[in-house]
């Protein structure tokens, strides 16, 4: 894992905490079938990124599997950066 995934994978563990409640025993804690992470506290961590983080995900974009613990859903924010560096043809 690069360095740039583990300090957000650090920061979503923070909102979780501190905006959702949800402590998360393990960054590989799968938190939709612990029963942590529902519907509702789902979009409420992505206003929480998108406030916090300033990275912008829409619903109709998202795989579950990105974001079944603190660590692939770092993984999912790592590439959204990555992919919003890559300049774009005019």
């Amino acid at each position: 894992m690069d360095k740039e995934t583990a300090i957000l994978e650090r920061k979503v563990a923070a909102l979780l905490r501190d905006h959702l409640s949800i402590d998360v025993p393990s960054p590989d804690t799968d938190l939709i079938a612990e029963g942590m992470l529902d519907s509702l506290a789902l979009v409420e961590l992505l206003v929480r990124i998108e406030e916090h983080l300033g990275i912008a995900i829409a619903v109709e974009e998202l795989d579950l599997r990105d974001l079944r613990s603190a660590r692939t859903i770092g993984g999912l924010l790592s590439r959204r950066l990555a992919a919003q560096r890559v300049p774009r043809a005019a």
